[in-house]
């Protein structure tokens, strides 16, 4: 098989009563309502080609997990609590961290942020930081963690890849400047993530 997307669906009681809980975590309504099989339905697409689909099933409403990438976690956290959302404790993998909620009707939905995968101790005597006259901070940082010779030139690439969507999808959320003297963290190291993962051929990811 040839995969190249994925298609998330979630099975609520009532579809007209679940939608507002969804359209308040999701940030806007869906793209399209459809029946499919007799069976009321809507979809959201994402950026990067991913769907969601919403189906009216009351008798698998309640049995479905669902996971959303998301650029920030602590972000979303905050939104959460404004919303009254009640979550549990976040899970942290060497990978990623997970909090995980629930719908109206007992579905799981958890929210994943990437995270920075840590350098091997002691490289940054072999590649220092020049801060003054050598590459950005940023940049430095990024290129040690794609010299580490325990991860492979595919794995350094989807790292970047993923945390270019994500660093994209925080700053559209979010009022930090993309350029100009007032430009923040997340879009400088946005540039230097686009930078070092120009720096990772195809030909060596492959």
């Amino acid at each position: 098989m040839a995969i190249r997307n994925a298609i998330a669906s979630i099975a609520v009681k009532d579809l007209k009563s679940a939608l507002p809980w969804y359209e308040k975590l999701l940030g806007r309504g869906p793209d399209r309502a459809l029946q499919e099989d007799q069976e009321d339905m809507v979809e959201w697409v994402f950026e990067q080609g991913g769907r969601l689909q919403l189906r009216q099933q009351a008798d698998r409403a309640g049995r479905g997990s669902l996971l959303l990438a998301v650029g920030s976690l602590d972000t979303e956290m905050l939104q959460l609590n404004r919303w009254g959302i009640s979550a549990g404790d976040v899970v942290r993998t060497s990978a990623q961290r997970i909090l995980s909620i629930e719908d109206p009707d007992g579905n799981v939905v958890s929210l994943s942020e990437m995270l920075l995968p840590a350098p091997r101790e002691g490289a940054a005597s072999t590649a220092p930081v020049q801060i003054a006259s050598g590459p950005h901070p940023l940049e430095a940082a990024l290129e040690t963690i794609a010299a580490e010779p325990r991860l492979s030139a595919r794995t350094v690439r989807d790292f970047l890849d993923n945390l270019i969507v994500d660093l994209e999808a925080l700053l559209r959320a979010s009022d930090e400047s993309m350029t100009g003297p007032e430009q923040g963290v997340a879009a400088q190291l946005l540039q230097r993530a686009h930078i070092v993962r120009g720096k990772v051929t195809p030909s060596a990811a492959a």
